[in-house]
C-alpha cells in the first residue's frame, strides 16, 4: 500500500512519515532525498537520464497535453520557478511508487498538484485531470490518502517555529505567506471532496 499525506504546510506531514516508518515499518524514499546530499544527486540524476526513457518521455509528454500552454506560466511567488520542474517530479514520483510497497510519502503526486494550483494558479480540473491520470494506471487500489488536519494560523506559527530557509515559501512576507496558505486550503477542500480520505489515526492504531 502506498500512504499519501497532504496538508498544509507545517501541518506535520513529515512527522507523521517518521511515525509510520517507525511503527508501522513504512518505507520512506523521500527522507533520503531531502536530508542526504546523495539523495538529491541521485534524485537529480533519475531526473535528467530517466527524462530520456521512452516511458519516463510518454508520462511527462501526457502531462504536459493536460496543461497545455499553460506549462509556460511562471511562479507568482519567486517569478523564476518553471512550472515544468514540477511536472517531472510528479513523472519521478509516479514511477517510484508503481514500484514500491509499503511507501509513505509526504511529497507525492497530489502535494505536487498542489503546489501547481497554489503557486502557478493551475486550473484545479487540470489538476484534478493529472491525478485522475494516475488514477487510471494504478492508484485507485493501490493508494492510500491521509490528511494532515491543521488550520492557517497553526501552519503559520510553526512554519515561523521551525525557521527553516530552504525553499522560496520560507522567505514569503506573512501577507503572501496567508494566502498561499489559503489557496493550499482551497485545493485540500477539493480533494477531501472528491476523494475517500483517511484519518492518519487509523494507520497508527
Amino acid at each position: 500500500m502506498i500512504v499519501e499525506l497532504f496538508g498544509l504546510p507545517g501541518s506535520g506531514k513529515t512527522f507523521y512519515c517518521n511515525e509510520l516508518r517507525e511503527k508501522k515499518k513504512y518505507r520512506d524514499i523521500m527522507t533520503f532525498y531531502k536530508e542526504k546530499f546523495f539523495g538529491k544527486v541521485i534524485f537529480h540524476l533519475i531526473l535528467i537520464f530517466g527524462m530520456i526513457k521512452k516511458e519516463f518521455r510518454k508520462t511527462y509528454n501526457d502531462l504536459i497535453d493536460i496543461i497545455g500552454t499553460d506549462i509556460n506560466k511562471k511562479n507568482w511567488i519567486t517569478k523564476e520557478a518553471e512550472m515544468n520542474i514540477y511536472i517531472k517530479y510528479i513523472v519521478i514520483i509516479y514511477f517510484i511508487e508503481k514500484n514500491s510497497k509499503n511507501l509513505v510519502i509526504d511529497e507525492g503526486i497530489i502535494h505536487y498538484c498542489m503546489v501547481l494550483f497554489a503557486e502557478y494558479e493551475l486550473d484545479k480540473e487540470q489538476c484534478f485531470k493529472i491525478i485522475e491520470y494516475f488514477d487510471n494506471k494504478y492508484f485507485k487500489d493501490k493508494k492510500c490518502i491521509c490528511n494532515i488536519n491543521c488550520n492557517i494560523d497553526i501552519a503559520l506559527s510553526r512554519m515561523k517555529n521551525r525557521n527553516r530557509k530552504r525553499a522560496p515559501i520560507d522567505f514569503l512576507s506573512d501577507d503572501k505567506l496567508i494566502i498561499l496558505l489559503e489557496r493550499y486550503e482551497q485545493f485540500i477542500g477539493y480533494i477531501k471532496n472528491k476523494y475517500t480520505i483517511i484519518d492518519i489515526s487509523e494507520l497508527l492504531n
